[in-house]
């Protein structure tokens, strides 16, 4: 499995991935992209799959790179400390590997990297690959 280093910060995270953005395959498929190597999963509190996500990864999050994001309007300390909170249950963990924003591109806000250390604490992954 190859990894790459995120941004020099020491976080290192697979190359091949499954995105979940208007995903309706269901669960095996996303099962089986795992099995095939995909270790890093992407999804958002606007895609709609967390829910499925969760029950995909159930059993293996430790293989997972597990991805979401949050929207625009979550973006104040208080709002994104809940939206995250709604999303690992929505996932069924206590943790994310990697946590982001979605810009709100169409009203022309887009996401204040000042903002990013106040907005919610950071943990380091705990990913271990399993190949």
């Amino acid at each position: 499995m190859l990894l790459t280093e995120l941004a020099n910060n020491g976080v290192r995270l697979p190359e091949i991935g499954f995105g979940t953005w208007n995903y309706r395959g269901g669960i095996q498929p996303l099962r089986a992209a795992i099995e095939c190597g995909a270790r890093l999963i992407d999804t958002a509190e606007s895609y709609g799959t967390e829910e499925i996500v969760g029950e995909a990864i159930k059993g293996q999050r430790h293989q997972v790179f597990l991805a979401t994001k949050a929207l625009p309007r979550n973006f104040r300390r208080r709002d994104l400390i809940a939206s995250a909170e709604r999303s690992l249950r929505r996932l069924g963990t206590d943790m994310c590997t990697g946590r982001s924003v979605l810009p709100n591109t169409s009203s022309g806000n887009t996401f204040n990297e000042d903002l990013a250390p106040k907005a919610a604490s950071h943990r380091r992954p705990r990913f271990q690959p399993s190949c």
